[in-house]
């Protein structure tokens, strides 16, 4: 493998799993989650709020809580398929680099395997 390819593979590696790290930082996550669901509970509260009906204040407000759990179950789920899918992305570039370096690596030509056979051979009868 050409030294320049090798080199985007681990680039590219080293960015998949910057990103991995991302998807994994509990603080971020939760802050996402606390202000979608901030903004969509006032949005509920605020609905609920505008009308007389008491039926319809339960109705609306059900409905935003019901959202607001939605929320957290979504980017849950999002969350999930992106760390699986990051990794996967790593381990497949990762095999690639090892079955390159693999291949690369010098192996005894049949030629040179043969010659060195018959140099043994030429010592041993030397030795005799």
């Amino acid at each position: 493998m050409s030294t320049n390819l090798k080199d985007k593979l681990i680039s590219s590696i080293n960015s998949l799993e910057s990103r991995l790290e991302e998807a994994n930082d509990a603080t971020a996550l939760l802050s996402e989650v606390y202000a979608g669901q901030l903004a969509k509970g006032q949005s509920a509260i605020k609905q609920a709020g505008s009308t007389q009906s008491i039926d319809e204040r339960i109705n609306l407000l059900v409905t935003g809580l019901n959202e607001v759990i939605d929320i957290s179950g979504n980017k849950r789920d999002k969350v999930k398929r992106q760390i699986q899918d990051l990794k996967l992305q790593i381990n497949t570039l990762k095999e690639q680099l090892d079955q390159d370096e693999v291949v690369e690596s010098p192996e005894p030509k049949e030629d040179e395997e043969v010659e060195e056979i018959r140099e043994d051979a030429t010592e041993d009868e030397k030795k005799n």
